[in-house]
């Protein structure tokens, strides 16, 4: 926000994670341009509409594991305008599928909490965005820099 002066933020979340962000955000440069709107998945249905960016992350594994990706994503095309740009950032299965220690503490935690898991594989997001309308895939995985792997994922809208 800060190197776009054109750029508003739309946070959608719980009620009570709104209250705060907001707290804590409140006296930061550019909060004027961001608005937060109580919203909770298991009720609301539509983000509203005009976006041209939409970025998603770490909540999208309990829509996988509970197939309904899909669902979420067709939410987030009716929201964007043609060409918009999607954008996830969430934790995937190691590449080789080697044991890596964090990452199973990381998923033993997520299951203890009542969570299915804490990890979306790449393929599945892929082909939950591609059914709901997005292509012209840009992907990034890093595995060493982080504790667990992580892919960055970019998507676009081609059609509705």
């Amino acid at each position: 926000m800060q190197a776009n002066e054109n750029l508003r933020a739309h946070i959608y979340d719980l009620p009570e994670v709104c209250d705060l962000a907001w707290k804590l955000k409140k006296d930061q440069p550019h909060f004027d341009r961001s608005t937060f709107h109580d919203f909770d998945m298991e009720k609301d249905t539509s983000f509203g509409s005009g976006y041209d960016l939409f970025f998603s992350s770490h909540f999208l594994y309990e829509l996988n594991a509970d197939n309904r990706l899909l669902d979420f994503f067709n939410q987030v095309n009716q929201a964007m305008i043609p060409g918009g740009l999607f954008i996830s950032n969430h934790i995937v299965p190691p590449e080789d599928n080697a044991p890596h220690l964090t990452f199973a503490i990381v998923e033993l935690l997520t299951r203890c909490m009542g969570y299915p898991t804490h990890r979306l594989p790449e393929q599945d997001i892929i082909t939950a965005l591609s059914n709901a309308g997005f292509g012209k895939f840009t992907t990034k995985r890093i595995e060493t820099e982080f504790t667990y792997p992580i892919l960055l994922l970019s998507a676009v809208k081609i059609r509705d």
